[in-house]
């Protein structure tokens, strides 16, 4: 299948990504649930979140790069305040809304998880650690 079909593969020189369903959807990205085929299975990082610049932005500014850049540099500052980066795609085959071949970005990072080990998104888990008692 198609990036990001579900169960759909993405690739690097070195990293690869199975692709599993989607987790949300906003104006210019989607986040899909993933697994990281290189990371050792049951290590605890192999579950990432991979988030897909949608195909209609391919065009515009290139926000997943700036994204990575910024990962990156917290990383290394205030690594317990962002998630890991793990992968930039520059330039993936993927399919466009509609469904015909296009060209996007993605961005693998580390998957967050709220206390009880659901997935959260960033907005959630900054909202429970700003709150008494967070």
């Amino acid at each position: 299948p198609i990036f990001p079909e579900t169960h759909s593969v993405i690739s690097s020189e070195n990293r690869r990504f199975l692709i599993l369903p989607r987790l949300g959807r906003g104006t210019f990205a989607a986040i899909f649930r993933g697994v990281d085929l290189a990371a050792a299975p049951g290590a605890g990082r192999d579950v990432v979140a991979i988030k897909m610049e949608l195909a209609e932005y391919f065009s515009g500014g290139n926000m997943l790069e700036t994204e990575a850049i910024v990962l990156a540099h917290f990383e290394k500052h205030a690594p317990e305040h962002v998630p890991r980066c793990v992968q930039y795609f520059g330039d993936l085959t993927c399919a466009s809304s509609d469904g015909r071949p296009a060209r996007c970005r993605a961005l693998a990072m580390e998957l967050l998880s709220a206390a009880d080990g659901r997935s959260q998104d960033m907005h959630g888990l900054r909202d429970a650690h700003a709150a008494p008692g967070g």
